[in-house]
């Protein structure tokens, strides 16, 4: 086909022919969709593109490419152009529109390579007015510097997860894809996610990071489609080094999403990129999910965050506490630890509780603060407890458990457990010797009576019953 034939006509299809030979396929589906290109009659080409974000991008990441798939239909072409077909008003629908002008910071306006001169040169016609950086990030949450994988307390729990954290942070897209962090609310999922992203930027200040969350992932989705900028909301999360998507458990049921994110991970994996996620559930455990994203979220590496063991919780609280120029007692930090298991966020609830507490009674903090502030909360009851709760509280402390401190055996550890929680009974409940037999396996008030006088004995020349009995004491808020 000679050049005066394509003149002022359609060349879409032999200049994409020539395109898709250029770039691989992954790429060039996200990039290269909704184009029109044609032939001018002054020796020009317009590239026509579905919005003005895909014609930046183009301009900016394959301008050599096009070129010369351009020559290569129509040598004559001197001038190469560039234009939005679609102007979309930000009422209508703001997110969507904001998504169409994504990645501002990494954009600069396209040149053409750097024989140019021998090809012709590049005049991007006008388009609409871009929105702001600052306006898009507002749909995304943003990186806390607290959040640094220096300031993560590291413990057995969740060291593994830690060490694989850092190895994305320095070698991201080689080792672990995907990283795949789950458990259960307030253990750290969140502030490793963070430590990578920050970690990355600082390692790469050019590099595109970003992290963002399901729901945001998916409110995105949903105003691109609604707004016809499903190409400029790829392009922004395929164009990345790194993406990393916190509370992945937010896609049950989001069918389109699920897709879109599974195709997104696929393209980023395809391109060495590095993707991170996390949720309260491991993959196999999320409901109604794609099975191919399940697939993929699998075939990397899944890390487990479990509740911070007893000295690391401890640690945490000191922690908590520095970040705020506040200075705890130990006592008083092995208290809360003691009492809140699950959730780094009870931890600095009740440690906000008792410092509060503190500075308005113009007290120190102690142990004795922190058990209060606990019952405040409700983490403790008032009064005493229960034959029940004394119980749990010994077989938690002495590890055995409570159905063994019922029964007749004879092992001497559960024995040895139902003597102190029998001691334990007698002086924090108010029953009698009576009722505390009955409870422990239907005893007699005697069997009780020798349970009492062996502890008592053995606190006197044991300093290890001693620290049993005020753990399982301690357990009970007292």
């Amino acid at each position: 086909m000679s050049s005066d034939a394509l003149t002022r006509s359609s060349i879409t299809e032999p200049v994409m022919a020539h395109l898709r030979q250029l770039i691989d396929g992954g790429s060039f589906g996200a990039f290269f969709s909704g184009l029109s290109i044609r032939a001018e009659d002054d020796s020009s080409v317009s590239v026509v593109t579905p919005t003005r974000y895909a014609s930046e991008r183009l301009q900016r990441l394959y301008i050599s490419e096009i070129w010369s798939a351009v020559r290569a239909v129509s040598p004559s072409a001197t001038e190469l152009n560039f234009c939005a077909a679609r102007h979309t008003s930000i009422a209508t629908a703001e997110l969507g529109a904001i998504l169409d002008g994504v990645d501002i910071r990494a954009s600069k306006s396209a040149t053409a390579p750097k024989s140019a001169a021998a090809q012709g040169t590049v005049h991007p016609l006008p388009s609409r007015a871009r929105p702001s950086a600052s306006a898009f990030q507002a749909f995304e949450p943003a990186l806390a510097p607290a959040f640094r994988l220096e300031a993560f307390e590291n413990g057995i729990s969740n060291r593994i997860a830690l060490a694989a954290a850092q190895t994305v942070t320095e070698t991201p897209g080689t080792i672990y894809f995907p990283l795949y962090i789950y458990g259960g609310h307030g253990l750290g999922k969140t502030h490793l996610l963070h430590g990578i992203a920050l970690g990355i930027q600082d390692r790469n200040p050019g590099a595109t990071v970003i992290y963002t969350t399901c729901e945001a992932f998916a409110n995105g989705y949903i105003a691109a489609v609604q707004n016809r900028s499903l190409d400029a909301f790829r392009a922004r999360f395929r164009a990345c080094e790194a993406l990393l998507v916190d509370d992945v458990q937010f896609l049950t049921g989001k069918t389109k999403t699920q897709e879109e994110l599974l195709h997104t991970i696929q393209f980023l994996r395809s391109a060495s990129k590095q993707v991170v996620l996390s949720a309260n559930v491991a993959p196999a455990e999320l409901a109604r999910i794609d099975p191919r994203l399940s697939e993929i979220l699998r075939a990397g590496l899944v890390v487990n965050l479990v509740p911070p063991e007893f000295e690391l919780r401890v640690r945490l609280v000191h922690s908590l506490a520095k970040r705020r120029n506040w200075t705890i007692d130990d006592g008083a930090a092995r208290v809360l630890a003691t009492h809140l298991e699950k959730s780094v966020g009870e931890l600095d609830g009740a440690l906000c509780k008792m410092v509060a507490v503190s500075k308005a009674n113009k007290v120190d903090t102690s142990a004795e603060l922190a058990l209060e502030s606990l019952r405040e909360l409700g983490h403790l009851r008032h009064g005493p407890p229960s034959l029940k709760e004394v119980l749990d509280a010994a077989a938690k402390s002495l590890s055995v458990k409570a159905e063994d401190i019922l029964s007749n055996k004879r092992v001497a550890a559960m024995v040895h457990a139902r003597h102190i929680a029998m001691h334990v009974a007698k002086h924090l409940t108010g029953h009698t010797v009576a009722e505390i037999g009955r409870f422990f396996g239907s005893r007699d008030h005697s069997t009780v009576l020798s349970a009492l006088k062996k502890i008592n004995e053995m606190m006197k020349r044991e300093e290890s019953v001693r620290q049993q009995l005020q753990h399982v004491r301690s357990l009970l808020g007292k």
